[in-house]
């Protein structure tokens, strides 16, 4: 019985780096979801390999980095045919085969200024 037992787990755990590659990333929106605001079809498989920023980093006296899909970038470099030529405050810009693409860190977020204190109503 023993036997059997450790036989059973030393599969399983042989097993388990197979089953690892083919989760998903559960923090990342569903595909339904992003198709919305890129207006591709909602079908994961009819849809393109998107493209997404992740971080963008600022260095004291240094150019500033992307990351997108996992790679780091400075303005320049490319990621699948396509090159980054500007990085913003929250966003970035590709260049490439299909034309211009912006990338965005909230692409669902639009910021918008506060009010000042003068127009804050008085108590």
């Amino acid at each position: 019985m023993a036997k059997a037992l450790i036989l059973l787990l030393g599969h399983l755990l042989l097993a388990l780096p197979a089953l690892a590659t083919s989760m998903r990333d559960p923090t990342q929106p569903p595909a339904a979801y992003m198709a919305g605001f890129r207006g591709v079809a909602e079908d994961e498989a009819t849809m393109p390999a998107e493209r997404n920023l992740q971080s963008i980093i600022r260095r004291h006296g240094a150019k500033p980095l992307a990351t997108i899909s996992g790679q780091t970038l400075a303005v320049g470099g490319q990621i699948d045919g396509w090159t980054l030529v500007r990085i913003g405050e929250a966003e970035v810009e590709l260049k490439g085969p299909g034309g211009r693409e912006i990338l965005m860190l909230t692409p669902a977020v639009d910021k918008q200024p506060a009010r000042p204190a003068s127009v804050r109503r008085q108590r």
